[in-house]
């Protein structure tokens, strides 16, 4: 009990010190933890898609791409297959279970008389069923969708329908 209360008086002798020493734990308890959620969010925590595990992501080293070499936000110039490439990709029988293709482009979106900047990713129309994502309303691209017949599909993120038109579900089938 008596080393108990010597802890005490020294502590209270010293509350410059004492708020120094907890505020430096505080920070650097805080900094660990938002570092770890960090990487947790990055690298640690899978794809909220199905079998994860089972995504491959191809790469066209060498020369086998032909036409446009843009670089965008969906990596270098080696990461991307010009469209006769991908689609003879897609035909070959082999280990894959399914073949898919996105670009990321800068666009502006007119909805309802509003014109709208936003990213557009354009995808083959197997990309949503191989990644095994449904909608919350509407419907998702089909490989139909990519004969290019009928009307145009646009997929909403829902950041993007939430945020910029306002969660309304009567947002579907606009032009």
């Amino acid at each position: 009990m008596s080393g108990l209360r010597y802890s005490l008086r020294a502590l209270a002798r010293a509350p410059m010190l004492n708020l120094v020493v907890v505020l430096s734990l505080g920070l650097g308890i805080g900094a660990n933890t938002a570092i770890f959620s960090l990487l947790h969010q990055i690298l640690l925590r899978s794809l909220p898609v199905q079998s994860p595990e089972q995504l491959v992501a191809l790469h066209s080293p060498g020369n086998l791409k032909s036409g446009r070499s843009a670089t965008n936000t969906s990596g270098g110039a080696d990461a991307i297959f010009s469209y006769p490439v991908f689609r003879a990709l897609e035909k070959q029988p082999g280990a894959l279970a399914g073949l898919a293709g996105y670009r990321l482009l800068g666009a502006n979106i007119a909805c309802q008389g509003k014109t709208l900047s936003g990213t557009v990713t354009l995808v083959s129309g197997r990309y949503f069923p191989l990644l095994g994502v449904n909608p919350l309303l509407g419907r998702m691209l089909e490989p139909a969708d990519d004969a290019g017949s009928g009307q145009p599909v646009a997929v909403l993120s829902f950041g993007y329908w939430n945020d910029r038109l306002g969660g309304r579900s009567d947002i579907l089938n606009q032009e």
